[in-house]
């Protein structure tokens, strides 16, 4: 198996350089793409995803990783977006009120 995980930030790969080795398994390989930033990663994360799934083999899995944000994507199955507890911590407090 191999997993590419697209990131915004270069701390997030930081972090993920140290974790990836505990969590995953010996026989599981990796790459960190890093983007310059939240937007940059928005502009062209449809691009990359198309891409792809022009050529993804069987055991690859792609991985999205934004800080604090959901960036919703087409097709995907209904509420796999939201984050959990039904929105961010600003919303929730919200309604709370």
């Amino acid at each position: 198996m191999h997993v590419e995980l697209l990131v915004e930030e270069p701390s997030m790969e930081a972090f993920l350089h140290v974790l990836l080795p505990r969590l995953l398994p010996e026989a599981c390989s990796h790459e960190i793409r890093v983007f310059r930033g939240k937007s940059d990663l928005r502009r062209k994360l449809a691009d990359r995803l198309r891409a792809y799934a022009r050529w993804l083999p069987d055991d690859w899995r792609i991985v999205v990783l934004v800080g604090g944000d959901v960036i919703r994507l087409r097709g995907g199955p209904p509420g796999a977006n939201r984050p959990a507890g039904g929105g961010t911590a600003r919303t929730r407090e919200k309604r709370r009120r």
